[in-house]
């Protein structure tokens, strides 16, 4: 049994080679390394007087490529091309676009309700309509009273001007004088039975209205900007359209009355109320962009204000309260 366990044994040292560190079986340590310790690349340090370890690395491939592995940058992110300037076409559509017209609509009743009314109230306030109600040059946020405790105040937003509110009052105010000039003419009129209801009536009414609205706030938009007239925009201006009809509401019923003095007079306040709400919120801007004494580029443009209002006038009594009776 020993004859055959040493038999193997030699057998084992026979197969692998020996163990330098093992006892008995030490080798020289520069047989071991590539260089003697006492080389520069390992040993003692002579100014330190401390040992250093150099392993053997026999693989110059590696060592390169740990030299580089500092030196990787990630990829650059691939060059964007340069952008080309954008068409008056392209420019329209991305004012036109749902994301730009979203915020023209976001009011809510209260809000509608207030600009109904203060069209009324700022009528002869300078500026009053549209820093007030509009929020024109308003910050955004403004605080205000909690309704739950006094002492406490809540932020809220201040909307801007808006698209929502001028085209509702204008739709309604359609219908008000398409339906009130058929009811006129048919109060009117001495034979009850031929009287039919004209659909023309809507059909104008419908143009000249939304004309009004937002025709002539672009045509308005678009002297202003060839006169270098700053801070009137044209949803601005549309918005003060809009809500300067809201006068005309109380007047279409006061032309169902049977007399035309009372046509006249009260499609004549509202127009001057219109105007007057018009002139004192535009005024401002247009005086500022004209230091000139004598006025001579705002001056045609309040003429030109003033002008069509009185052709707007003319072109509802006789289009939709004139009668041949009368």
């Amino acid at each position: 049994m020993a004859s055959q366990a040493g038999g193997g044994s030699q057998e084992l040292e026979g197969d692998f080679p020996p163990n330098p560190f093992r006892e008995g079986g030490a080798v020289d340590a520069d047989e071991f390394y590539d260089h003697p310790l006492g080389d520069g690349g390992g040993g003692t340090d002579a100014s330190s007087g401390q040992d250093s370890f150099v392993p053997n690395v026999h693989d110059a491939s590696f060592a390169a490529q740990a030299s580089l592995q500092g030196s990787i940058q990630p990829p650059a992110p691939p060059a964007q091309p340069p952008q080309e300037p954008q068409t008056r076409w392209q420019m329209l559509m991305g004012c036109m676009s749902m994301e730009n017209l979203r915020s023209y609509f976001d009011v809510d009743t209260s809000d509608v309700r207030k600009r109904i009314i203060g069209s009324v109230t700022y009528v002869n306030s300078p500026g009053g309509f549209r820093y007030h109600v509009l929020g024109v040059n308003a910050p955004a946020l403004v605080e205000t009273e909690s309704p739950s405790a006094s002492n406490t105040t809540q932020t809220k937003k201040v909307p801007g001007p808006d698209l929502y509110g001028p085209f509702w009052v204008t739709l309604t105010l359609v219908f008000l004088v398409a339906v009130t000039s058929n009811m006129s003419l048919f109060l009117h009129s001495d034979s009850k039975s031929e009287i039919e209801y004209d659909i023309s009536h809507l059909i104008r009414a419908t143009s000249i209205f939304f004309f009004y609205t937002f025709g002539l706030p672009g045509m308005l938009f678009l002297t202003l900007k060839c006169g270098a007239v700053q801070g009137l925009g044209f949803v601005e201006l549309v918005a003060l359209y809009g809500y300067s009809l809201v006068p005309f509401f109380p007047a279409t019923f006061l032309c169902l009355m049977p007399w035309a003095i009372v046509h006249w007079i009260a499609l004549g306040i509202s127009t001057t109320l219109s105007g007057m709400l018009i002139l004192r919120n535009v005024s401002g801007p247009i005086l500022e962009s004209d230091p000139s004494p004598a006025h001579t580029k705002a001056g045609p443009i309040l003429m030109f204000i003033v002008g069509i209002h009185v052709i707007f006038y003319f072109v509802l009594k006789f289009t939709f309260y004139h009668h041949r009776k009368f």
